[in-house]
């Protein structure tokens, strides 16, 4: 009888590690299939079609890869919001993404903080798009930065 339970115990506990491996995400290499847009023209079908993709996996199963996903949440609220139903809230879903995958990737803070200042721009925020030219100059190099959005910032949040 106790080789009986024995058994039992090692089959559920077999049973239960499998599935948990099988949870498991490796976001880079689902990212391809799961955002289907990219920066050239982009229908709102695409876009919606990768948020509702994106929205339906658990990040907390994601074991590589959650910067990236943070990132790809921004890129499809940010094209979401341009369009002129969504604007305002969608836009500031944006810079909430990719302030989250700033925080978990330092190294490509610059390029995060690059893409919340120009949502600030539309959204008319230059208080949002003067902290984030902060914290865009303090990671990227004075020579390696973007000429276009240093003039526009100029220009825009003097």
């Amino acid at each position: 009888m106790k080789r009986f339970y024995f058994l039992i115990f090692v089959v559920a506990h077999i049973s239960i590690s499998g599935l948990k491996a099988q949870e498991l995400i490796d976001y880079l290499s689902i990212r391809d299939s799961v955002v289907t847009f990219s920066c050239g023209e982009t229908s709102m079908e695409e876009v919606l079609g990768t948020l509702r993709r994106l929205s339906d996996i658990d990040t907390s199963l994601i074991t590589n890869g959650l910067a990236a996903y943070f990132n790809d949440l921004g890129w499809a609220y940010q094209i979401r919001g341009v369009s002129a139903r969504f604007t305002q809230d969608t836009l500031r879903q944006s810079i909430t993404w990719f302030k989250r995958a700033a925080a978990l990737d330092p190294a490509g803070t610059g390029g995060y903080y690059h893409n919340i200042i120009f949502t600030c721009f539309m959204l008319k925020d230059c208080e949002g798009a003067r902290q984030a030219m902060k914290v865009y100059k303090k990671h990227v190099k004075k020579r390696k930065r973007d000429a276009d959005l240093m003039k526009v910032f100029n220009m825009v949040c003097p």
